[in-house]
């Protein structure tokens, strides 16, 4: 896709006005290279969909809370979720890579240069906090899901009811705006659940030597809104019910259960990524930036 595409005049503002709240906090050419990283980051999400073959209807930046990219399409499945979650936490990782090696190359001198790489730890670390719609949450619910839609949900509701309490007993804005996160991805996760759910009845109905895939995409096909209870009837008697539309569909047909290696990968990628971001906050605990907001370790 076009970088020129992915930002609407709109956004150009918005982007603007990004980089001058940031100014508040760490000047302005720092808050330009964090703006880049986070567009940076996006561009992981959409090097990811594009690979995947989805098209990518643009990239969103919302003040302060970091910025999102919106495929046209659901994923195909749970794999390819997976990976485009994780991509965007990488690509933006490895951003940073060019900025602190120009910090030391200059002699250590430009503290902005480090902070700007602390910062953009931090906001990738907190985008890795398993809470939804955050993309750490997306792939934990990828890979506990597929093992069982209850483990999925039992996973994010209990992530979100911690930090709900540990935002109301302990205080902390921090806590309180994962807590809003997650308040805005329940619907979300209640969502997930019940295409899980859904694709475990489909899953069930499978005739030998063919997928649960196979019977799904069938569903969508038909373009109408027949349930699954209503295709199930054909076969088993039952009284057919109406629910679904073909984004529904879809959505089922995204739940396909990932194979064991393939959440192994997903889950050591994730724990990985997430230990070299904190280990690298450690290192960088003196960092002027991190003493400022109470962050040091």
């Amino acid at each position: 896709a076009p970088l020129a595409s992915l930002l609407s005049p709109m956004q150009v503002f918005i982007v603007l006005g990004t980089i001058g709240l940031y100014a508040l906090v760490v000047g302005w050419q720092a808050a330009f290279l964090l703006v880049a990283l986070l567009f940076f980051h996006e561009l992981g999400h959409v090097y990811a969909m594009v690979r995947l073959g989805m098209k990518v209807r643009g990239v969103y930046f919302v003040p302060l809370l970091g910025a999102v990219t919106i495929p046209e399409t659901l994923w195909k499945d749970r794999d390819a979720l997976a990976y485009t979650s994780l991509s965007g936490p990488l690509w933006g990782v490895l951003a940073s890579v060019p900025i602190l090696a120009a910090y030391y190359l200059t002699g250590r001198t430009h503290e902005g240069l480090l902070e700007v790489v602390v910062l953009n730890a931090v906001l990738n670390l907190v985008n890795l906090y398993p809470i939804s719609p955050l993309d750490g949450a997306r792939v934990l619910a990828c890979v506990f899901a597929s093992v069982s839609p209850r483990l999925g949900l039992a996973v994010g509701a209990g992530v979100f009811l911690l930090t709900l309490i540990g935002a109301v007993f302990f205080g902390g804005l921090l806590l309180w705006i994962l807590a809003l996160f997650g308040v805005l991805g329940l619907f979300e996760t209640i969502s997930q659940y019940s295409a899980a759910v859904t694709a475990e009845k489909v899953r069930r109905l499978c005739p030998g030597g063919r997928t649960w895939t196979d019977d799904v995409t069938r569903l969508g096909d038909m373009l109408s809104p027949q349930s699954v209870e209503e295709y199930a009837s054909t076969r088993s008697g039952g009284a057919p019910r109406r629910v679904g539309k073909w984004m529904r569909w879809q959505q089922i047909l995204g739940c396909e259960p990932m194979r064991a290696g393939r959440m192994v990968l997903y889950l050591s990628s994730y724990l990985s990524l997430a230990g070299a971001l904190v280990a690298g906050l450690v290192a960088a605990r003196d960092c002027a930036l991190l003493q400022r907001f109470g962050l040091g370790f």
